[in-house]
Order: C-alpha cells, then sequence, then structure tokens
C-alpha cells in the first residue's frame, strides 16, 4: 500500500452562491412578531469527562433537566477504582 495520498479539489456546489437562496423576510406590521421559547439550559447527552482519581472515562446520561441518570462506570466501581479494590483496565499490575 502506497504511503502517497492525493486529494483533487472539487467545483463549488450550484445553488450555494451568495444570493442564491431567498433571504427570510422580516416580519410586517399585520404580523405578529414571532416569540422565542424561555431560554433553558443544554445538555450534552452524553456527557463524557475522566475522573481525576482513577484516570478512566466516565460516561453520564442527563434527562431533560441535566440531572444524571444513568452513569458508566457506576459510582460505586468509581469508588472501589479509588480505593484500590480493583485494577484499572490495561494495567500489568
Amino acid at each position: 500500500m502506497s504511503a502517497d495520498l492525493t486529494i483533487s479539489p472539487i467545483a463549488p456546489l450550484s445553488g450555494f452562491a451568495s444570493g442564491a437562496f431567498p433571504r427570510n423576510q422580516t416580519a410586517t406590521a399585520s404580523e405578529p412578531a414571532a416569540t422565542s421559547p424561555p431560554a433553558t439550559p443544554i445538555y450534552t447527552n452524553p456527557d463524557i469527562h475522566i475522573d481525576p482519581a482513577t484516570n478512566l472515562v466516565v460516561m453520564e446520561f442527563r434527562n431533560s433537566a441535566g440531572a444524571v441518570q444513568d452513569q458508566f462506570p457506576s459510582p460505586q466501581l468509581l469508588a472501589a477504582y479509588r480505593q484500590g479494590s480493583l485494577t484499572q483496565p490495561g494495567s500489568t499490575d
């Protein structure tokens, strides 16, 4: 297998040039202004971070209110790693 990689440029897609699509018109006096929904916090689902005590990746699944509903590894499993009663994955001890 050759290590050489060649990427050739392609022509721009038609219809995406500036001004190709009509812009939204602003509301007129006869139309009521649209109200935006109340601002709610946005949560990434799942939330992935590294537990600093164990250096393990923790994945948390949240509900619409942002509360953690499920977590992998579980809090109990993380506690066991922190106490040293479990060997971390990839360790040769």
